[in-house]
């Protein structure tokens, strides 16, 4: 029983006439290829197998189409090498130490009735564990789909397409990964259609490419305090009604980089969207809305800088709040326009209370506004309102018949400068006029 360790009896219910491969505490090694048949055929080598606390290796595909149904191991167990239990297409269960340091380029691979898998705990406060390329790709292809992945502190770095499903594969077996693992590498999780429980620790610092691609069944995404979340990390979760990233404690170097949200949810979803001021830099195109996949209704930004397109197209925003940290709107982008908000049609109100910089055509076409409210009479002046910034926003005249608008602008004191063009109504190319505004109240210098 103490082999066994935190194994639950109910893990190993399946295991043929109660069997177990016992490796004695002598045994240091298993050696490549050790249980595999020579004929490449299945081995009839089946039950538990139980790893010692003295074992520090099993050898690159030692137990490669055995019959095993569970993998159990103590505390002191170090490595397990490529193509270990590839194509093991019984087990069910892994239980893996915290002193796990590796497992290696699809040890796993194809374990096809694979439901539970639990490496390390959060007790032990040291990162050691690399899970390589294609550890556990395609597995559960003939489980229930309902799968739970329990990865602990000590767990550094999940590898490229680690748990990958290939389409149409049937590898789709996650339904909840709990993890605290550091880094999450290109397509670790691409095609997990039945994820849908995603609980990530503040540790999760790195969200690699694509690593959550077509995770249909994610309608919530909460990322606590990530330094780094790469190009189109969550692309195609369709369903995704929610997301949070960041924190209100944690140092301010978080960074969406360009994409990283780019091609989710639907134009149907009425989603929200808050991002804390943990979060240095939303960039370009962050959360761009293609066509149908105009996702937010409701964004509460606290974030320093917002890039070029980083929210452009998104027109069923209604709602937009920005927090006092936001200081830099459509920075990043090396061309001219920075239109960080274009064509946020659903937009009526615009309140800043407090940037550096916004940047030309940040709110280009938002047509909607009718109030835009910058900066506050509480600090100096050093803000600035760019050229262009706030052009062509506001209902449009159409041939130049002035509507039935009356908007508002305010600008507070801690505003410095208000470039040329900044609120300029006319468009020479269309025969429009968005003179929108009937009162504005400026105080910059």
């Amino acid at each position: 029983a103490s082999v066994l360790g935190d194994v639950p009896e109910s893990w190993k219910e399946d295991d043929t006439n109660g069997s177990y491969l016992y490796i004695g505490n002598k045994t240091n090694t298993i050696g490549e290829g050790a249980f595999r048949n020579a004929n490449e055929d299945v081995s009839n080598l089946s039950g538990t197998i139980l790893l010692p606390s003295t074992l520090n290796e099993v050898g690159a595909g030692a137990f490669v189409r055995t019959r095993i149904s569970s993998v159990a191991s103590q505390e002191g167990f170090k490595e397990i090498q490529s193509q270990a239990f590839l194509e093991c297409q019984s087990i069910k269960t892994v239980v893996l130490p915290a002193s796990l340091e590796f497992v290696g380029q699809k040890a796993f691979y194809k374990n096809d009735e694979l439901q539970r898998l639990k490496i390390g705990n959060n007790e032990t406060r040291v990162r050691k564990t690399i899970l390589d390329t294609e550890a556990f790709r395609v597995c559960g292809a003939t489980s229930a789909k309902q799968g739970v992945i329990d990865l602990g502190y000590t767990v550094d770095r999940i590898g490229p397409s680690c748990f990958a499903n290939d389409a149409g594969a049937g590898g789709d077996w996650i339904e909840t990964l709990n993890s605290s693992a550091r880094e999450y590498g290109i397509s670790s999780f691409r095609n997990q259609y039945n994820l849908t429980n995603l609980n990530l620790t503040k540790d999760a610092l790195t969200i690699g490419q694509n690593a959550f691609e077509l995770c249909l069944g994610l309608t919530n995404v909460v990322l606590p305090d990530p330094n780094n979340v790469y190009d189109r990390a969550f692309r195609f979760c369709n369903n995704i009604t929610g997301i949070e990233i960041g924190s209100e404690e944690g140092a301010i170097d978080g960074n969406l980089w360009t994409n990283s949200f780019r091609d989710i949810g639907t134009d149907a979803t009425n989603g929200t969207l808050k991002i804390n001021k943990s979060i240095a830099n939303v960039d370009d195109s962050a959360f761009y809305g293609d066509t149908n996949r105009r996702w937010i209704q409701s964004a509460n930004l606290d974030c320093r800088t917002i890039g070029a397109d980083a929210f452009r197209y998104q027109s069923n925003m209604t709602d937009l709040t920005f927090g006092p940290n936001v200081k830099y709107i459509g920075v990043g982008n090396t061309d001219a326009t920075a239109t960080s908000f274009q064509e946020c049609l659903g937009l009526t109100g615009v309140r800043i209370p407090d940037p550096y910089y916004i940047r030309y055509y940040s709110f280009n076409y938002c047509t909607g506004i009718t109030g835009v409210y910058i900066g506050n009479d509480d600090k100096d002046s050093k803000g600035i309102i760019g050229d262009s910034s706030f052009r062509r926003i506001g209902p449009p005249d159409n041939n130049l018949v002035r509507p039935r608008v009356d908007g508002h602008v305010y600008v507070g004191s801690s505003i410095d400068k208000i470039e040329q063009y900044a609120f300029y109504a006319t468009n020479n190319s269309e025969n429009y006029r968005y003179s929108w505004i009937g009162s504005a109240e400026l105080n910059c210098r």
